[in-house]
C-alpha cells in the first residue's frame, strides 16, 4: 500500500485527492512559505483540530489555503483596507480535489499596489487573467 492510499484511508477520501493536496502544499512550499518561518506541518493539523468539526482532506485543503493567504498578507505588508477587502471577497469551494479559492472583488482589489506582491505569493489559477 502506498502513503498515499494509507492516508486517503485515514482521510477517507481518495488518493487522487490526496495527491492534489500534497501538490498544493509543494506549490506553496516553493512560494509563500519559502520565507514563512511560523509556518509547519504541525501547525497546519492543530489549526484543523481547532478550528474545523471534521478533519478530512476537505478541512485541510481549506486551512492550507487560509494559512497561505495569511503568510501572504504579511509578507506583502499590505494595508488594513487591502487586507479587509481580501477577508470580504474570500470564496472558496472545497470538494475533495476540486477545490480552489478567489475572490469576489478581485477587480477592486488590484487597484491596490500590495495586489502584485500578493497575488505572486499565491500560485493560484485564480490569479491568472
Amino acid at each position: 500500500m502506498s502513503n498515499n492510499v494509507f492516508i486517503s484511508v485515514l482521510l477517507n477520501c481518495g488518493s487522487y485527492d490526496v495527491s492534489c493536496f500534497f501538490r498544493k502544499l509543494d506549490k506553496y512550499e516553493d512560494t509563500v512559505f519559502d520565507n514563512d518561518d511560523d509556518f509547519s506541518y504541525n501547525k497546519l493539523i492543530e489549526n484543523v483540530k481547532d478550528n474545523y468539526e471534521d478533519y478530512d482532506i476537505d478541512s485541510l485543503n481549506k486551512e492550507l489555503d487560509l494559512m497561505a493567504i495569511r503568510s501572504a498578507l504579511d509578507q506583502a505588508e499590505c494595508c488594513d483596507e487591502f487586507e479587509e477587502l481580501v477577508w470580504n471577497g474570500l470564496n472558496g469551494y472545497y470538494n475533495c480535489s476540486e477545490n480552489y479559492f478567489g475572490f469576489d472583488n478581485e477587480k477592486e482589489l488590484r487597484k491596490f499596489e500590495e495586489w502584485e506582491k500578493f497575488s505572486k505569493l499565491l500560485p493560484l489559477v485564480a490569479w491568472q487573467g
